[in-house]
């Protein structure tokens, strides 16, 4: 008889316990956003935990405490407390569709690692949120920390970090209220725009961009700035409202806003000449 089985057949709900429980579920899932599927083209979902598993059947919701693990085919989540919530697909079947996570989450996918205090997984769009005061998302070559939260549309190829955002790409540091990263259509979660909205501050070896929003092309390392643009190289700057930085040859231009304002330039010699 199996687990399921058995548990159907108790109160409305059924509480596991025990030290490390394994193999407590296997569940089938519909949705296609996890690469690795059994036979029958349906991802399972495995749910351990160190102190228990309950099953609350009337709020149709799975909760597993204490060193929590959820495994989805390459998509691992860790936690003091997980749960899952689930809908019934056909009789006999269940589909979770979202999953949460508390207390020190660790997300883990191939090449990718997320950690927050709080994470929401939607199973059905691959839409991962996650939040507390130290959000991050590291890849191979690119990391993003946000103090409000990260939404990463796995999906969809891209994330938002709000809230004292910053993204290392490189060399290079990328700051704002908010960042959203673009990723290239392929799986190393390769960084192809940032774009930054609210107090953009771009880093590098020898000058830094200031601006109210842009974006930064780690493919081309350029930059681009607009609102109360302000380059700073050594003891340069040129302020203005819209600028394109070429972080590889070194060459900054910065131009006038629409309503007219004057472009201003302050040189020290040698500090804005171009870069080997």
């Amino acid at each position: 008889m199996t687990l399921q089985k058995v548990c159907s057949e108790l109160a409305d709900t059924a509480v596991l316990t025990g030290s490390l429980i394994v193999a407590a579920f296997l569940l089938t899932l519909t949705s296609p956003a996890i690469s690795q599927t059994p036979s029958n083209g349906a991802a399972q979902v495995r749910i351990e935990a160190d102190d228990g598993i309950e099953w609350r059947r009337r709020d149709k919701v799975y909760e597993a405490t204490g060193n929590a693990v959820a495994i989805r085919g390459d998509l691992t989540v860790n936690a003091r407390v997980l749960r899952a919530f689930y809908r019934e697909s056909e009789p006999g079947s269940t589909d979770i569709f979202m999953m949460e996570a508390v207390g020190s989450v660790v997300i883990n996918s191939v090449d990718t690692v997320a950690r927050g205090d709080r994470a929401i997984y939607d199973v059905d769009t691959g839409r991962i949120v996650l939040s507390g005061e130290n959000v991050e998302l590291d890849t191979q070559d690119f990391k993003i920390f946000a103090n409000g939260n990260i939404e990463f549309f796995r999906n969809q190829n891209y994330a938002v970090a709000n809230g004292g955002a910053k993204a290392i790409v490189g060399t290079r540091q990328v700051r704002a209220d908010t960042l959203i990263a673009y990723f290239l259509p392929n799986d190393d979660l390769e960084v192809d725009q940032l774009v930054a909205d609210g107090n953009m501050l771009i880093v590098t070896a020898t000058e830094t961009v200031q601006a109210d929003g842009g974006t930064y092309d780690p493919q081309t390392e350029i930059a681009t700035a607009s609102g109360n643009v302000q380059i700073t190289r050594g003891d340069s700057h040129l302020v203005g409202e819209e600028a394109r930085v070429d972080m590889v040859t070194g060459i900054s231009t910065i131009t006038a806003g629409p309503a007219g304002q004057r472009v201003l330039g302050v040189f020290t010699p040698g500090t804005f000449e171009p870069q080997n």
